[in-house]
């Protein structure tokens, strides 16, 4: 019997959702891949220009009430600008929120945790492709933006212990290369002390994060295309 292919869960960041080419070309590679994906984003660029629209620039500023809502209004406004792009490439893309059917929750004032990932699984297994914003519920019954980190680690986690199958989280490179190169040689794992080196990792303090407790492969949206896993450079957690 075939072994089930890795669950990749694919963080889509600022830099790239902020490029209004990017979803295109995307949109092309997420329907050509083969096994169980999940995108995971959150308010992007749109947080910030709403924010400073309106004058709120503050730490305190960004916290307060009027700040919660627009960030909010941007994580669904791109989730629903995503998940269009996709269905209009005949990708079946569902948008999902983390406060959508339990999925995740604050595990204490400021950290994530997952809840029901089953369903997930199952939409993913199906060959749907979730898109996941990062909102997650407060104690006052309202929604703010979590960290990115800490919701893929915890998707990611529940999503092995639900299925018995690797999950592994892929960003992309901002240079269009399947993983990191010294000069022209490929480096097919790199220490996460030395991703500082690398102008091409859009979030490095994201990934480094994560990957202290999920793979983390950095690659390129083209080498998703096929079954096989992307090629790319694996992170090794505090030198490996």
């Amino acid at each position: 019997m075939k072994p089930e292919a890795p669950f990749l869960l694919v963080y889509l960041d600022a830099y790239h959702l902020g490029d209004p080419l990017f979803m295109r070309g995307f949109a092309g590679d997420v329907k050509a891949h083969v096994g169980p994906l999940i995108l995971v984003h959150g308010s992007g660029e749109e947080a910030e220009r709403a924010l400073e629209a309106r004058g709120l620039l503050t730490e305190e500023e960004k916290n307060g009430p009027e700040a919660q809502q627009l960030i909010e209004r941007a994580i669904r406004d791109l989730n629903r600008r995503i998940v269009h792009e996709l269905n209009d490439a005949g990708v079946p893309a569902v948008g999902v929120f983390g406060v959508d059917r339990g999925l995740l929750r604050r595990s204490g004032r400021r950290d994530v945790e997952a809840g029901t990932v089953d369903w997930l699984v199952a939409l993913a297994r199906q060959g749907g492709i979730p898109v996941v914003g990062g909102l997650v519920g407060t104690s006052a019954d309202e929604f703010t933006e979590a960290d990115p980190a800490q919701v893929l680690v915890a998707l990611a986690l529940a999503v092995e212990a639900a299925t018995g199958v690797e999950a592994t989280v892929v960003a992309f490179t901002t240079n269009r290369k399947a993983g990191l190169f010294d000069g022209a040689k490929h480096l097919p794992t790199l220490s996460v002390n030395d991703l500082s080196s690398f102008p091409s990792v859009a979030e490095p303090d994201v990934l480094r994060r994560v990957s202290a407790f999920v793979r983390v492969r950095l690659t390129t949206p083209h080498a998703l295309s096929g079954e096989a896993p992307p090629d790319g450079t694996f992170l090794e957690p505090n030198g490996g």
